[in-house]
């Protein structure tokens, strides 16, 4: 509760502009996306139109609110439509020096991801959160765990680890790092 009524006043004028903002952030939403029906997925997609890219999901910053639904416009593809245009025919190599080339870039690309993926193995573990019922992610050199697993692993995963409770999840990260500072005790410290 507010303790007078300037501080009321605040509050409801802090209220009105995140309402403002947000009703402007809707408005330039509106001429830069357009949500759209694809027939053959039978699934809205949304168009940005200036970066004319197509995306599945709603975009955050909508909230609970959402667009009309804009007309059919094949100039405009759903998502799927744009992955099919993007996958392109890899060039027959015209020579076999070429070819050789080809698999040597493809057999080093391999080596570097394998090599990753070992150094991955020393520095992160995968571990269960039995409270949080989830598996988390912790980074040995940094000591930080993390939910999400990392993007450099790809589709591939890391073994589970054992149970370690000096490798806390990041939900008991977060509760030990909440502390309430410590005040000095006279005016020296």
């Amino acid at each position: 509760m507010p303790e007078s009524p300037e501080e009321a006043a605040l509050i409801i004028q802090c209220m009105y502009r995140c309402w403002v903002a947000r009703e402007r952030v809707f408005q330039v939403a509106q001429t830069v996306y357009e949500k759209l029906y694809d027939d053959e997925h039978d699934q809205y997609y949304y168009f940005n139109n200036h970066e004319e890219a197509a995306q599945w999901h709603k975009p955050k910053f909508l909230g609970s609110r959402d667009l009309s639904l804009g007309l059919p416009d094949a100039s405009k593809p759903s998502p799927r439509t744009a992955l099919v245009v993007a996958k392109r025919t890899p060039r027959m190599p015209e020579s076999p020096e070429e070819a050789a080339l080809i698999i040597q870039c493809m057999y080093r690309c391999w080596v570097a991801r394998e090599r990753v993926f070992q150094v991955a193995q020393t520095v992160y573990e995968k571990l269960y959160d039995d409270e949080h019922d989830q598996y988390y992610y912790f980074n040995n050199h940094e000591e930080a765990a993390q939910w999400h697993k990392p993007k450099f692993l790809g589709s591939r995963d890391l073994s589970l680890g054992l149970p370690d409770a000096s490798k806390p999840s990041p939900r008991t990260a977060l509760v030990v790092a909440k502390r309430t500072p410590r005040m000095p005790e006279s005016p020296e410290e």
